[in-house]
């Protein structure tokens, strides 16, 4: 193996993002880190050449190589938070998370049944939930395929508990938030070495859920926030166009405006707060 194509294979593993290929030139171009030149922060680049055409061409069509591209796409990102996790011990943890992952994994398969295997790009776990970036091409109706995950998770949920309903102690549903937004989002290779997901949208969805949960226990403080959805402005008209699917079946879901909220960063977003949301049930995506 050329020294170049193992030199670009290792940065590719280390996480190391490309910035662009010049097919002139037979290069690569990495991001290699962060400098500041008159107060400005930019990065700074890495140029590895490939002499041999044969073995560029090759490099050009592998998977991780197109991961690796810097190319940034706006994409559904659904932050999936479940409610109070961390409250109880590790037992109870691990409990709770045999739950969700096989409520998410079966809710996931029957999802991806009915949309289309390509409907997903990445499932990123935080620990207490997971990040679904969903492909661009659902963009149009990302909150109503979010709302049929969700409520496909229920009735998975409901079926896997069931069979406790009976006794006096019985299990306890788990409680979900959800963060959305329409953002950009790009891919990479992790650490570990597999593909991973990271960018502005990623970062809206935790800010939009963190920051529209805190808000809206101030604005109504009787009501819990559980099962609810925190979207940005963008998403307003498929909220609108949801809330009138459902409202057609009878029942009461509400959106309520909770107005600018500020980051620690002091950035302001306004945020919309979709909640008294039916725990199951069919809308057509």
């Amino acid at each position: 193996m050329k020294q170049s194509h193992k030199k670009i294979q290792d940065l590719i593993r280390s996480g190391v993002k490309i910035i662009n290929v010049d097919h002139e030139k037979l290069e690569v171009n990495f991001v290699e880190c962060v400098i500041v030149e008159e107060g400005k922060v930019k990065p700074s680049y890495i140029s590895i050449p490939v002499h041999d055409e044969e073995n560029f061409n090759k490099i050009l069509h592998s998977k991780r190589f197109k991961d690796s591209i810097f190319n940034p796409v706006n994409r559904g990102v659904l932050l999936m938070d479940v409610v109070g996790y961390s409250r109880h011990d590790t037992l109870y943890q691990a409990s709770i998370l045999s739950l969700f992952n096989q409520a998410i994994t079966q809710a996931l398969k029957k999802f991806k049944s009915q949309l289309g295997s390509n409907c997903l790009e990445q499932i990123v776990p935080t620990g207490d939930g997971c990040f679904i970036i969903f492909n661009e091409c659902t963009n149009q109706y990302f909150l109503k395929a979010a709302f049929a995950l969700f409520s496909e998770m229920n009735k998975v949920q409901d079926k896997l508990v069931g069979k406790y309903a009976c006794q006096p102690n019985a299990c306890e549903k788990i409680y979900l938030r959800f963060g959305c937004t329409i953002n950009e989002t790009d891919f990479f290779i992790d650490p570990t070495g597999r593909r991973n997901c990271y960018g502005i949208g990623m970062n809206e969805a935790e800010r939009i859920l963190k920051l529209g949960q805190e808000k809206a226990q101030t604005v109504e403080k009787e009501n819990n926030t559980y099962d609810s959805f925190f979207i940005d402005e963008k998403l307003r008209g498929q909220a609108e166009e949801l809330i009138g699917a459902l409202k057609e079946k009878n029942f009461k879901p509400e959106l309520t405006d909770l107005g600018e909220v500020s980051d620690k960063h002091g950035i302001a977003r306004n945020i919309i707060w979709l909640h008294n949301l039916p725990p199951f049930e069919d809308v057509a995506v």
